[in-house]
């Protein structure tokens, strides 16, 4: 097992998903023995330790000195045997160019744990309390680990058989987003998806984002918006509540609510108490939070279920850009930056399979994107410092540079892995802060968007000028 207890080790501190699996789920357990691998063991405890109290691995050097003043505080028979299996855990970890696969990883995961969990149970006489409630509960948590490492049956399939094509092949009825444009462009969504929308600085990002939560909210689905860059006073609030009832901006905006219209009052308060059980706002601005990267979302979430027991269907980030700036831990470069965009939505994929929900991440368009006319069409890669940003979505939206004297702007679907989809032209409706679809009222021409009525008629114009000509070079001939 020395060999596996390396490669193990060496494996759960290159990958965080693994690492956090095993650092939650193995809590109490002694995934490496105490015995025969207490070296191995001495470096798992660095690492896991470290992880739990940060979030974030140590360093190679920190690791090292971390284990070394362990080592000294072990007893001299258990540390010679510990020194040599220190020095192989650590030469494997520094100096290994490609690590263990992660496959490899969590099957040896998954046998240290089931080791561990039956050398737990043979302990159970050793409870203190001793009845039988104690008893169940104590071989009950081990039954819940021996499940979460444990290879299921159901994992092991047969796709060419004709009972399982049967079961593989039934259609999911998939939920529609409740937005014309959004829907008519072919895109629908459902349970542990991820979904990206990619927009200009100041260009449509946080509306679509309010049209979308108050929709879903109008469907009867939870959710659960975490806003990294705006506040939720004032603004994000009156566009939640003048799409949730359908007042008017201008009713709301420089306005206390004791300010309201009666009329606006009595249809906020209507919306208000149909859907106050059901949307849950992160205000990550307003309340100085937001440091904290995937880790502190989930604890919000975490809390509130354990508060409320709401658990939101769909869950918005309102920006990956600026939740990622604001992470406590980032470095300075831009490869820092890549780096931890990657970290974030590798862990928001683990946290959908786990947990049920789906997403709807935003982000920021990169500079080039800004600069292009307003008829220029974007695309999925053209992405602030993170052009892989659509790689881990289920579909990839993109919002075009607004033509500032019209609002109107492209809305691209530019990846669907279920769905065909077509472009559309969106225009903002000002009194509400919302999209609707002028596809069939715009093109492009000119390098900007004109009414098809007024191409129509430039272009009849144009032909008939045309016919005048040539009627007048025959009368003349």
């Amino acid at each position: 097992m020395s060999n596996d207890a390396k490669l193990l080790v060496a494996g759960l501190y290159a990958y965080d998903n693994v690492l956090t699996h095993a650092a939650t789920t193995f809590e109490g357990y002694d995934i490496f023995d105490v015995y025969t691998e207490p070296g191995y063991r001495l470096v798992w405890e660095c690492i896991r330790d470290t992880w739990k109290n940060t979030e974030v691995k140590p360093t190679k050097y920190t690791l090292l000195e971390q284990v070394k003043i362990l080592l000294n505080g072990t007893d001299l028979l258990t540390r010679a045997r510990a020194e040599g299996q220190v020095t192989s855990a650590m030469n494997t970890i520094i100096n290994i160019e490609e690590p263990i696969a992660r496959e490899h990883t969590q099957v040896l995961l998954e046998a240290a744990g089931r080791r561990a969990a039956v050398d737990k149970l043979l302990q159970v006489h050793t409870l203190e309390d001793n009845s039988t409630g104690a008893l169940i509960e104590h071989v009950d948590g081990i039954s819940a680990v021996l499940g979460s490492v444990t290879p299921k049956r159901g994992v092991r399939k047969r796709p060419l058989e004709k009972k399982e094509r049967t079961r593989l092949l039934r259609m999911t009825t998939r939920w529609k987003w409740g937005i014309d444009y959004w829907d008519t462009a072919g895109l629908r969504w459902y349970k542990k998806e991820i979904h990206g929308l990619l927009g200009p600085s100041g260009g449509g990002k946080t509306t679509n984002m309010t049209n979308i939560a108050t929709r879903q909210l109008k469907e009867g689905r939870k959710v659960l918006i975490a806003l990294y860059e705006q506040p939720l006073e004032e603004d994000v609030e009156q566009r939640i509540l003048s799409n949730l009832s359908g007042v008017k901006m201008d009713e709301l905006r420089d306005k206390n609510e004791d300010e309201f219209s009666p009329a606006a009052a009595a249809k906020i308060d209507a919306a208000c108490e149909l859907y106050v059980d059901n949307l849950v706002v992160l205000d990550m601005i307003g309340e100085k939070a937001g440091n904290g990267g995937v880790a502190e979302l989930k604890a919000h979430i975490a809390e509130e279920k354990r508060a409320t027991g709401f658990e939101p269907d769909l869950i918005i980030v309102d920006w990956l850009g600026e939740m990622v700036q604001r992470y406590d831990l980032l470095g300075p470069s831009d490869a820092a930056y890549r780096r931890t965009c990657e970290k974030f939505m590798t862990e928001m994929v683990q946290y959908k399979e786990d947990t049920g929900y789906s997403f709807l991440i935003l982000h920021q368009t990169n500079t080039h994107a800004q600069s292009l006319s307003c008829a220029a069409v974007p695309n999925k890669t053209m992405s602030h410092e993170f052009r892989s940003f659509s790689n881990r979505c289920d579909s990839c939206s993109v919002l075009g540079t607004m033509n500032k004297s019209q609002q109107i702007c492209w809305f691209i679907p530019d990846k669907s892995r279920r769905s065909a989809t077509n472009d559309r032209k969106v225009k903002l409706n000002g009194d509400y802060m919302r999209f609707e679809d002028v596809t069939n009222e715009y093109e492009v021409s000119n390098n900007t968007f004109v009414k098809i009525s007024a191409v129509v008629a430039e272009r009849e114009a144009a032909a008939q000028v045309i016919r005048n000509t040539q009627e007048e070079g025959y009368l003349g001939a």
